[in-house]
């Protein structure tokens, strides 16, 4: 995690995707999953292609 957190705004934005991911992915393998999810939350529903439907 400290490794993302020190990774300049301009990196994060260059790669979004990747740090999006990996940001999530690690949050969850660091058994911080609230954090994990809600960071989840912020970001727009069809970023990784998928769509979410309540119905």
């Amino acid at each position: 995690m400290a490794l993302l957190h020190e990774r300049r705004a301009e990196f994060a934005e260059e790669h979004s995707p990747w740090f999006r991911q990996n940001r999530i992915w690690l949050l969850g393998e660091a058994g911080q999953r609230e954090e994990a999810l809600a960071y989840a939350g912020t970001l727009p529903p069809d970023m990784y292609g998928l769509t979410v439907s309540k119905v």
